[in-house]
C-alpha cells in the first residue's frame, strides 16, 4: 500500500497539503532560527507549529503509543 501523503508519478512527487505544510514550516524555521518568530510569520500558534514539526502523524495522541 502506498503512503497517502506522497504519490510519485514519473519523476514528479505529488504530496498532500498537510505534507506541504509540514515541509514549508520546517523550511521557515530553518531560515529564521526562531520557532516563535516562525509561528508568527506563518500566522499559526506555537502549539500548531510544534505539531507540524513533530514526527508523529497529526491527530495521533500520546496514548496511542
Amino acid at each position: 500500500r502506498q503512503d497517502p501523503g506522497t504519490l510519485e508519478e514519473g519523476k514528479k512527487e505529488i504530496v498532500s497539503l498537510l505534507e506541504m505544510k509540514k515541509r514549508y514550516t520546517r523550511e521557515v524555521v530553518d531560515r529564521v532560527h526562531n520557532k516563535a518568530q516562525a509561528a508568527h510569520l506563518l500566522g499559526i500558534s506555537r502549539t500548531n507549529l510544534y505539531r507540524l514539526l513533530s514526527k508523529k502523524p497529526i491527530g495521533e495522541s500520546e496514548d496511542n503509543e
